[in-house]
């Protein structure tokens, strides 16, 4: 038996469709830029960060500490993917962020979350724009 609600256990079906959609576009995104620069290496350790961010979207921890450092792992996954690798599209990994904690907190803490998010596609945006020289959106003088 299913514990949701028919309604909600529909909507969290749509979110979790939505979810795989945008990391489709991200692989997608991802094979295309590293081929578009013939950089293997890139593709090698994105596609290992996109691979653990999906797996981590399969659990759903239960206790509070137990959903605070699965949130962390979350964000520290795309910071590292950002810095080290120049991940396209970070926002959508935000926005699969966004999503999986919706389902995940409530109240309070799913406005924080969210807040944190945007914050963090913020500054992936300006660490591209302005340290990134791989990023082919980086401003450098000359």
């Amino acid at each position: 038996m299913d514990p949701l609600p028919k309604s909600q256990s529909s909507l969290v079906r749509l979110l979790m469709i939505l979810e795989w959609v945008l990391l489709s576009i991200v692989a997608s995104a991802q094979v295309l830029l590293a081929l578009r620069q013939a950089m293997p290496m890139l593709l090698i350790i994105n596609g290992l960060g996109l691979g653990i961010f999906a797996v981590l979207g399969r659990v759903k921890p239960r206790r509070k500490l137990s959903k605070q450092i699965y949130t962390l792992a979350e964000f520290l996954l795309i910071f590292c993917l950002v810095i080290l690798s120049n991940i396209p599209l970070p926002k959508l990994l935000f926005v699969v962020l966004v999503i999986r904690n919706c389902l995940l907190w409530e109240g309070y803490q799913r406005a924080r979350v969210t807040g944190i998010a945007c914050l963090g596609a913020f500054i992936t945006l300006t660490y591209n724009l302005f340290f990134n020289q791989n990023s082919p959106i980086s401003i450098h003088p000359d």
